[in-house]
């Protein structure tokens, strides 16, 4: 079918009634062989023997059963004049154009005259592969013998038939009818022989190989048909209706297959859906709503302007009362006569007397809000179903307006009525009405002079009332100033006579004492039997409302083009809106966040958002600082202020934050904070933050009763190494120097620089003095071992001093002198060794630390 294509696979077979029994499928599926149907004789050589023969063509040769010729020459089987020629080679056979006229021998010496044609077939053999096909010239003189009459009338149907007709033979084309011919396009018999699947269109090849609907792969006769595409042999295009059947013998691969040519009935299916298309264009282009309702008042059709008026999608309507929306759709007219459609007692009944005509109804959208509409209903007869439109329109606009245009000549009346004796006969409660209105109302004549002025319209242009109705409208309605005619009239009489009516417009108009102000304004005729007789405008001061929308724009403005992040959450705490630093901040976009809730937006630890909600609720507002990571997954500092936005009754409206990038100053602070506590050289905690931790773990120590050992380590011939080698490689000594120490002791001890060549190390959570004397053998053994100071040599050793906490002191300060003591002790000892410090220890020169 058109447009239909490999990829879609929306290739389906198309469920037809069971064909009468006389049909060709019927008469064919009786026929015991289809050889009988086709041809005599099928046979496949190798170079000049038989490989295959089909079972007719054993019967015609007059082999016995499971006997055949298979292996033996085909020149075997040709009369004597003519079988060595074929004994060589069948190529004469294969390029004749015409089948040849031969004379055949069955092995029993019976012979016959066939027409044979040969074809050639594609073979990765080295020898090559011929079908050969013989029909017996005279087949009622065939003397495999006598024929049943009906295979003739068989034949003759198919050949007859209106349809292309094939048979198939392991998927080859081996028989064509008259139209499969004339369809096919095939003048000259180059369908016999070529694969049926060659004719297929290459989108439908999957389909057919498939055996979809039965086709190629039926065990049986089936009328389960496939829409496919396929080629005649001049290149034209089909869209035919194929079905096959499986046909002749036990095991025997020969189908029959039927195309029927179904492009005509396709283009007017496709004209059809083509004209609906246009139709349903046409109606939704129509302004009105436009229903159709069958005869039990269900809808069945909804075009695109009564989806707007009733508020609800075609889809969702369909098969739904019509009176869900518009009750008194069917009320009838004065007379009680209905107009019933002829089609059983569950029908609707329509008034005849408002068929055809416009009234008017109540209506109701699909929200159930109500709204008064004009409805015209029509009946008409659809085939044998009968179907009614309604056409509906809005009315709710001219109401209003009718309404207006009654109380605004009810009160141009009273006015009249003040000039004459009428006037003290004026209704005290509409002359109050017309002075209580907050909106501005004059009556204008045709020749645009005013009439009538209520106190509110002389209030808002700033006139004597009496004044004022005195006055025309070029006179009282000028442009003021901002406007580009800034004390021009304001041209209203074009619009009194052509509208818009009933439209609310804007203009800058001045007061009587100079001053400008923002108005809007509506028109709308004042309707009598004769005519228009005037006009009434209403208008009204909005200049507070124009101000508040110019400030919301501004406010707009700013949250759009401010550099601090902004985010605005809902009463739910649920992400509104956000501008664009805050995506430049976090690298989320208003849409990545919107919906989602602020805490898991803007909070990246729950302790923090538990802590700031609980300040927020008592404070309205709160600021806090914290680590992130943004949309790449990079890290970064933030600042943020959350504030509460509530409502005049107290009640939580808007959740606003505002978000600033603070991680420049954090990592400077980060900075800061690490020289002031780290030893630059070696990275190691420097003296201050060696005595903080010190001081912290004596008092855990003390809470905890644990124990804590301190050595203090001396470089033995360092300044040696730094003299004789240079500063730098004396500098790269202490760096690897650090690197081993950090090795050698545990992943909870303290390892640090005190400065120059001291270095200390704490051990916390140690049970005596001995398990300080594992780590200290493995840093003696570390730095004894040469260092490679960029290609130079470097030895030293190490003088260790060991203090245990609370054994030998009672603070921190007392702990360190103790460790130094001890060092001093070890250098005394000869050096490259660890001493413990032990009381009344005295060691010449005292302790520095």
């Amino acid at each position: 079918m058109p447009g239909r294509n490999k990829k879609s696979k929306d290739v389906r077979p198309q469920k037809r009634a069971a064909p009468a029994k006389k049909t060709l499928a019927s008469a064919a599926s009786v026929l015991s062989d289809i050889d009988r149907l086709s041809f005599d004789l099928v046979c496949a050589c190798d170079g000049t023997d038989i490989v295959d023969i089909n079972p007719a063509g054993l019967v015609l040769l007059g082999f016995p059963k499971k006997t055949s010729p298979v292996g033996q020459p085909f020149a075997n089987f040709v009369a004597s004049k003519e079988n060595k020629k074929f004994a060589k080679s069948l190529a004469s056979l294969v390029k004749g154009k015409a089948p040849k006229r031969l004379i055949l021998v069955g092995v029993d010496g019976r012979q016959w005259a066939a027409d044979v044609k040969a074809l050639e077939l594609k073979s990765r053999k080295s020898v090559p592969r011929t079908l050969i096909i013989a029909n017996a010239a005279d087949p009622d003189a065939v003397a495999a013998g006598p024929r049943n009459p009906r295979d003739r009338r068989y034949r003759d149907l198919v050949a007859a038939s209106t349809d292309c007709f094939l048979i198939l033979r392991k998927g080859v084309v081996a028989f064509v009818n008259t139209t499969g011919l004339q369809k096919l396009g095939d003048d000259g018999g180059r369908l016999i022989g070529m694969p049926f699947l060659s004719l297929v269109h290459p989108d439908f090849k999957d389909a057919v190989e498939e055996g979809a609907a039965g086709l190629l792969a039926s065990e049986s006769e089936t009328d389960d048909r496939l829409l496919i595409k396929v080629f005649s042999q001049t290149g034209e295009v089909f869209d035919v209706e194929a079905r096959a059947w499986k046909f002749g013998a036990e095991g025997d691969d020969t189908v029959a297959v039927e195309l029927r040519d179904v492009t005509r009935r396709i283009r007017a299916a496709q004209a059809v859906l083509e004209s609906e298309e246009r139709l349903k264009g046409v109606m939704d282009a129509v302004a009105d709503a436009v229903v159709s309702i069958d005869e039990r008042g269900i809808i069945r059709s909804f075009n695109a302007a009564a989806e707007t008026l009733f508020g609800v999608r075609r889809g969702d309507v369909q098969g739904k009362p019509f009176d869900t929306f518009v009750p008194d759709w069917t009320a009838q007219g004065a007379s009680g006569k209905a107009a019933k459609p002829k089609l059983g007692p569950s029908t609707v009944e329509v008034g005849e007397a408002v068929l055809g005509k416009a009234r008017e109804v109540n209506a109701a959208r699909a929200d159930g809000k109500k709204f008064p509409a004009e409805i015209n209903v029509n009946a008409l007869q659809q085939g044998a179903d009968s179907l009614f439109t309604a056409v509906v329109r809005d009315i709710s606009a001219r109401k209003q307006a009718e309404q207006a245009q009654k109380i605004y000549a009810a009160r141009l009346e009273d006015e009249v009525s003040e000039r004459t004796a009428d006037l003290r006969k004026l209704s005290r409660q509409t002359q109050q009405i017309l002075e209580a209105a907050n909106e501005g109302i004059v009556s204008i004549a045709p020749n645009g002079r005013i009439t009538m002025a209520n106190p509110t319209a002389a209030e808002i242009l700033d006139r004597d009332l009496s004044a004022l109705k005195t006055m025309t409208i070029d006179g009282a309605f000028v442009f003021g100033a901002g406007h580009p005619d800034a004390g021009q009239p304001l041209d209203l009489k074009p619009q009194l006579e052509n509208g818009p009516y009933y439209v609310d417009q804007e203009a800058r108009l001045a007061r009587g004492d100079g001053m400008s102000f923002d108005a809007e304004y509506a028109i709308a005729p004042i309707q009598e039997k004769a005519g228009v007789s005037g006009y009434v405008l209403t208008f009204r001061d909005v200049t507070e409302r124009k101000q508040a929308e110019s400030e919301l724009r501004l406010a707009a403005t700013v949250f759009e083009h401010t550099s601090e992040g902004l985010l605005v959450a809902d009463a739910n705490q649920r992400v509104t809106k956000t501008n664009q630093a805050f995506t430049d901040v976090t690298g989320y976009s208003e849409e990545d966040v919107h919906g989602q809730l602020l805490r898991s937006v803007i909070f990246f630890d729950d302790k923090i958002y538990r802590d700031t909600m609980a300040d927020l609720e008592k404070s309205g507002q709160i600021e806090w600082e914290q680590w992130g990571k943004n949309k790449k997954g990079e890290r970064f500092a933030a600042r943020l202020a959350l504030s509460l936005v509530k409502n005049k009754a107290g009640e939580v409206q808007q959740y606003v934050t505002i978000l600033n990038d603070i991680t420049q100053r954090k990592l400077d602070e980060e900075q800061i904070r690490y020289q002031a506590n780290y030893d630059q050289l070696t990275g190691l905690p420097n003296r201050a933050l060696f005595m903080d931790r010190l001081a912290r773990l004596v008092i855990e120590s003390r809470r905890t009763k644990t124990k804590i050992g301190l050595m203090f380590i001396d470089l033995d011939g360092f300044k040696a190494v730094n003299d004789s080698l240079g500063h730098d490689a004396g500098d790269l000594l202490l760096k690897q120097t650090a690197d081993r120490l950090g090795i050698c002791v545990r992943e909870s001890d303290t390892v640090a620089r005190l400065g120059g060549d001291e270095f200390t190390v704490i051990m916390p959570l140690i049970d005596s003095i001995d398990s300080t004397v594992v780590v200290a053998n493995r840093i003696l053994e570390s730095l004894t071992e040469p260092f490679d100071l960029d290609g130079q040599e470097g030895r030293i050793s190490a003088s260790i001093g060991i203090s245990m906490y609370p054994d030998q002191a009672d603070d921190d300060k007392q702990l360190l002198r103790n460790a130094d003591v001890a060092m001093f002790h070890a250098k005394s000892q000869g050096k490259a060794n660890y001493q413990f410090y032990r009381e009344g220890l005295e060691i010449e020169g005292g302790s520095r630390a």
